[in-house]
């Protein structure tokens, strides 16, 4: 019986050693998934922190945009008041300087 004894030891050995190497290769296993897993979080993290800051400057870039536009319209209003402004003050002055000059040169060409 000693020789049956130890040949199922043996067996019973062989059969924990199997589910410990199994466990282990199931831990592997779940340790690979995880870790891919975790990667993919992390990419994904990474790729949505990155459009998050793209649409940021995006916006700040589109406000100072339109900052400017606002502030190159203000000027264009300015300039184009001070042009009426000037037009009317000299538009006589302007006038009679140019006939004078059409008419001095249509008399020195003669």
């Amino acid at each position: 019986m000693e020789h049956i004894e130890v040949i199922v030891k043996i067996i019973e050995a062989e059969q924990a050693a199997q589910k410990v190497a199994d466990d282990a290769l199931a831990q592997k296993q779940n340790l690979a998934s995880s870790l891919t897993e975790k990667k993919q979080n992390l990419h994904d993290q990474f790729v949505e922190r990155a459009k998050r800051r793209v649409e940021l400057v995006r916006q700040q870039d589109q406000e100072e945009a339109e900052e400017n536009l606002a502030q190159l319209e203000k000027q264009m209003v300015t300039s184009r008041e001070q042009l009426q402004r000037s037009y009317q003050e000299n538009a006589s002055t302007w006038t009679e300087a140019l006939f004078s000059y059409v008419t001095q040169s249509s008399v020195e060409g003669e």
